[in-house]
């Protein structure tokens, strides 16, 4: 019955939006992140903001150039390692109709920018705040000397950890917060994406998708999900009631979803695990799936 309801949900709203004009709207900021060797195919759902799903024989394809001199990327829509620490501009023509739009892509060395917290994108997260604290609220930590500068986490974590000392039954609990911007890169593309995952036609691949479109927080992609984000994209809601904007996890804890508990973000450490060598934190925000929020 749910998954009847959600099909004839999700025909009421293709068909009510059959009418629509196929203008093209960009994202007009887009970061990528490259390794050594890498090599990122700059895909149109990257770059489009908006709903085309309902635009007949649409046909977009990406061309990259570079922003100094106009002249066209070698390898486009690709970009490799070559293009690190430029910035591109990303031209996307909707074949069809001739109609195109544009916006920069910066494309930065994985390997010499901060790569503590980013999205699953690979983007790197700039505006956010952390703190530690025990995870049995009588204790107070000594964070005494201990740098809480962006970019420090690792740092910060392993001096909280050694001046304290926590038993076994105890934890250190790492938080980090983004300014609560609900809408930040949430589109009615996105809804299509979410209506398609639901109907079978095109799966979610991995569970960041999972997490992002799962607006109620109840471990399921259901329509009352699509309804969630529908509401806020139309102002009927300011913000999701059952999960904030942006979720955090131990970029290794992201191997284990789904079929774990959204809520076992592996950012909680024990004593015995310092001093930390390596730390990854991938960023989702809720309702964004196609990396379109600024950050």
């Amino acid at each position: 019955m749910l998954r009847l309801l959600s099909l004839l949900f999700i025909l009421f709203v293709l068909s009510s939006e059959s009418n629509a004009q196929c203008a093209v709207a960009c994202n007009g900021l887009i970061n990528v992140a490259m390794n050594n060797g890498q090599t990122t195919e700059i895909k149109p759902e990257i770059v489009l903001e908006g709903n085309y799903e309902n635009c007949a024989n649409f046909n977009p394809t990406v061309e990259l150039r570079y922003a100094v001199n106009g002249a066209i990327v070698p390898s486009s829509p690709f970009v490799t390692i070559d293009e690190a620490g430029q910035t591109l501009t990303v031209v996307v023509t909707e074949n069809t109709s001739g109609n195109s739009c544009w916006g920069e892509l910066i494309v930065e060395n994985f390997q010499t920018t901060d790569n503590t917290v980013r999205t699953c994108f690979g983007q790197a997260i700039q505006r956010y705040t952390f703190d530690v604290s025990s995870e049995d609220p009588s204790i107070v930590l000594n964070t005494d000397a201990c740098s809480t500068e962006r970019d420090n986490i690792l740092d910060y974590l392993n001096c909280v950890a050694e001046k304290n000392t926590l038993d076994q039954s105890n934890q250190y609990v790492l938080e980090l917060q983004l300014p609560d911007e609900p809408l930040n890169g949430v589109s009615t593309l996105d809804q299509v994406f979410m209506q398609r995952h639901i109907l079978a036609i095109t799966p979610f691949q991995n569970a960041c998708e999972e997490i992002a479109a799962d607006a109620n927080n109840d471990g399921n992609i259901t329509v009352l999900d699509v309804i969630m984000i529908r509401e806020l994209i139309l102002g009927r809601i300011a913000s999701l009631p059952d999960v904030p904007a942006w979720l955090y996890f131990n970029a290794k804890a992201i191997n284990g979803l789904p079929g774990q508990d959204p809520g076992a973000t592996d950012l909680k450490f024990k004593q015995s695990e310092f001093p930390l060598s390596q730390l990854e934190i991938t960023g989702i925000k809720i309702g964004d799936l196609n990396g379109s929020a600024v950050y």
